[in-house]
């Protein structure tokens, strides 16, 4: 899954003047609560831009770990640990102002706190104005697929759904949406969610954002019972992102995590299946079927897939014994003739 973009609508939200309705009183108290919220505001918008700087840096440094550049774990999480600091400095989830609120849960799911995210955004979402309510609905979404609320994640994608007019943009929470379907065994919804996805992408668009929908098609596809369709859509794929460096990449997690072993293993079979190089497609075969026993070693029990996935360990077992055999037998030297008796000599 592809967590939501961060892109903070703050130019919007500060040309409404949003914030939470409040009365001010016409006495001089009233005056005085005049100045007082003047100076709250002030330190809300100094909190803001400093927790969007502290937010950029650490963009910059998950960049570098896209590249492959060294950045440690604890190093990506220092920026939105002060972010959150500030934030919370000045109400964090309970400020008065729209944007520190919603900058603060971004901030809460950057750091993993998926139940403090959800509980932020919940009581927030209907107060924002459109073009910030869809991606609050997104991170709401996000929220809940980490805290395996699956229902109310494909809700929340339905409503975001209703608010975004750009493609791109819903070609990402389509394909999102068809993973968490797909997550409750309705492989034919999930089929369905992925291919409007790819429908929404002009051909400059799918280099970047078809790589990783091909993948969750190609695995709803197997799950529906079209292998073959299934790697096609991996091979399309792989044309576009050869190293399949998008499903490594920081903006990526499988939702359910052991969905990974289930991409790894088709991702072998296509190798296995249909590579140039017989040595490599052997070792392909068992690759997959290490993967696929992965998948059910790691499932739960209540994992719809888990029935689809025994299947696969049969017949690929059965699979990989017929190329062997092909390959022992294309291996075996041809029968040597016998010597020739030496000629007789006259």
């Amino acid at each position: 899954m592809i967590p939501p973009r961060k892109a903070l609508v703050l130019a919007v939200v500060v040309g409404l003047g949003l914030a939470l309705p409040q009365a001010v009183e016409a006495s001089p108290r009233g005056r005085w609560e005049g100045v007082r919220r003047g100076a709250q505001a002030q330190a809300e918008a100094s909190a803001l831009a400093a927790a969007e700087e502290q937010l950029l840096a650490g963009r910059r440094l998950r960049r570098m770990m896209n590249r492959r550049e060294p950045v440690s774990a604890s190093a990506l999480l220092v920026h939105p640990q002060e972010a959150r600091r500030i934030l919370e400095s000045v109400g964090g989830s309970a400020a008065r102002d729209l944007q520190v609120r919603f900058l603060h849960a971004e901030v809460l799911g950057d750091l993993g706190r998926w139940e403090e995210a959800a509980q932020a955004l919940e009581p927030l979402v209907a107060h924002l104005p459109a073009p910030a309510r869809v991606d609050a609905w997104v991170e709401l979404a996000v929220a809940y697929a980490r805290l395996g609320r699956t229902a109310e994640e494909v809700a929340c994608y339905d409503r975001a759904l209703s608010l975004e007019p750009h493609g791109s943009s819903r070609a990402t929470m389509l394909a999102n949406q068809a993973e968490a379907i797909m997550s409750t065994g309705d492989v034919t919804r999930a089929v369905q969610g992925y291919r409007a996805s790819l429908d929404q992408l002009t051909p400059a668009e799918q280099m970047n954002l078809a790589p990783t929908t091909l993948w969750g098609l190609g695995v709803a596809l197997d799950r529906s019972g079209d292998l073959e369709l299934a790697l096609d859509a991996i091979a399309r794929a792989r044309l576009y992102d050869p190293a399949d460096s998008r499903l490594e990449s920081a903006g990526w997690f499988y939702n359910p995590a052991h969905d990974e072993a289930w991409y790894v293993g088709l991702g072998h079979l296509l190798v296995a299946r249909r590579g140039p190089d017989l040595e490599v497609r052997e070792a392909a075969y068992q690759r997959a079927l290490a993967s696929f026993q992965q998948f059910v070693e790691r499932a739960p029990a209540s994992d719809p897939w888990l029935p689809v996935a025994r299947a696969r360990i049969a017949t690929l077992t059965a699979e990989q014994a017929r190329f062997t055999r092909r390959l022992q037998s294309e291996r075996r030297p041809a029968p040597r003739s016998p010597p020739r008796p030496p000629a007789a000599k006259r």
